[in-house]
């Protein structure tokens, strides 16, 4: 973690950026790493972006978005029936 800057967001979770190279996407990329201490233990999650003019504000907000639109869809789909199709 010497490699990253750390961005102040919240209280309860520390939130960490860096550019790093990606082995497996062969590419420079976006890495936001997101530490949360629960009771339970400490939680990574790992959020990364291909373009690297996105700051990490911005990557953390879209994949927020993207998990709310994810279980409104799989909501609706359960409520209409179309699960069953």
């Amino acid at each position: 973690m010497t490699r990253f800057a750390r961005i102040d967001t919240g209280e309860y979770q520390k939130v960490y950026h860096a550019m790093v190279y990606s082995k497996s996407l062969k590419t420079d990329i976006d890495l936001v790493v997101v530490k949360t201490n629960k009771k339970a233990g400490c939680t990574h999650k790992l959020y990364f972006s291909t373009d690297l003019a996105l700051p990490a504000s911005d990557i953390l907000e879209y994949y927020s978005a993207r998990f709310r639109i994810a279980f409104l869809l799989r909501d609706a789909k359960q409520h209409t029936w179309l699960d069953h199709c």
